[in-house]
């Protein structure tokens, strides 16, 4: 799976069930910022949902 240190931490947030509002929060950043971490994210490792990305980042050990 291949992300950057951002989309990592926006993965993180979300998989953790943060909200987009509440990420944002977190990292300083806008709602639309995170959205488009995550659409980055999806894109590049070809999911669908954002349940895909953080089963992928669980099974390849980049979240707990």
């Amino acid at each position: 799976m291949r992300l950057t240190d951002r989309e990592r931490e926006v993965v993180r947030l979300l998989c953790e069930g943060h909200l987009f509002k509440t990420a944002a929060r977190e990292l300083g950043v806008s709602e639309s910022t995170v959205e488009r971490h995550l659409e980055n994210a999806r894109d590049r490792n070809n999911a669908k949902t954002t349940t895909q990305v953080c089963v992928m980042a669980v099974k390849e050990g980049l979240i707990k």
